[in-house]
């Protein structure tokens, strides 16, 4: 299957062609912040070739999750509110939403993983996607930083398997991560590391849930987790119940003392 790459920052110095990748907004964007997500959409939907953009069939899809949607689900819907305002000036119809289900879930984090540790995971990944809505369509896949390439190529696998001949995969950046596939941790984590930092999100204008966001929650020591709960909205403590439930977390045996306070408080 032919694979096309786009990029829209340059974040390790390697493309000095685009503009530099802002790490204060991208660890708000990775962890929810409404503001930086919007952001980063509206640069990315700008880089996606008028070949794709303007296609008569668009399907749109980002990074695959279970339950939880990952920072990049949120960019991708960014994404595609720009691409079909053009799409209904053009008299287009609107592009076709679809999920990468992931059926394995990880206790940790896939960030802080070994080149070696990545490679299996995702060599053991079970990822399904349903082929009816890509058949004879062009299709575009959106995450936000590609590190290793490992993920990348086994998505592809997905979409050759049911039959798509090409994809484009549009990301916030791409880095050279083979050597050192940690510093998406130290990207991810440049302004928001703490639920210090996370509760001012949560409290703030435009806070979207997502997976990283329930993994810093979910590993946090009690004492952090309980001044979390104490100071952020209510809905967001039942939107927390859901999601560990739905996504499996509540059952790990890592993070089942934290499911058990959050339901008690």
């Amino acid at each position: 299957m032919r694979r096309d790459i786009v990029a829209v920052f340059d974040a390790d110095g390697s493309r000095p062609d685009l503009p530099a990748l802002d790490p204060t907004d991208f660890s708000r964007f990775k962890h929810g912040a409404a503001d930086a997500t919007w952001r980063l959409g509206r640069h990315l939907a700008d880089r996606v070739p008028e070949g794709v953009a303007t296609a008569e069939r668009l399907v749109l899809t980002a990074s695959c999750f279970k339950f939880v949607p990952l920072a990049s689900v949120a960019l991708a819907r960014v994404v595609g509110h720009r691409l079909n305002r053009t799409r209904a000036e053009a008299g287009l119809p609107p592009v076709t939403p679809t999920q990468f289900y992931r059926e394995r879930l990880i206790e940790g984090d896939y960030s802080t993983m070994t080149l070696a540790e990545r490679e299996a995971f995702i060599a053991g990944d079970v990822i399904r996607v349903d082929p009816e809505p890509l058949a004879g369509a062009a299709v575009l896949v959106v995450d936000d930083l590609r590190v290793t390439g490992f993920h990348e190529g086994r998505l592809a696998s997905v979409l050759e398997a049911v039959g798509v001949p090409a994809a484009t995969f549009a990301y916030c950046a791409v880095i050279d991560g083979t050597g050192d596939p940690t510093v998406e941790r130290r990207m991810n984590t440049a302004s928001v590391g703490s639920l210090d930092a996370l509760a001012r999100l949560a409290n703030g204008d435009g806070f979207i849930l997502n997976s990283r966001a329930c993994k810093l929650i979910l590993g946090a020591p009690a004492a952090e987790f309980a001044e979390f709960l104490r100071v952020v909205p209510e809905d967001l403590r039942r939107a927390l119940v859901t999601a560990w439930e739905c996504n499996g977390y509540a059952v790990m045996n890592r993070y089942r003392r934290a499911y058990e306070t959050l339901v008690a408080a």
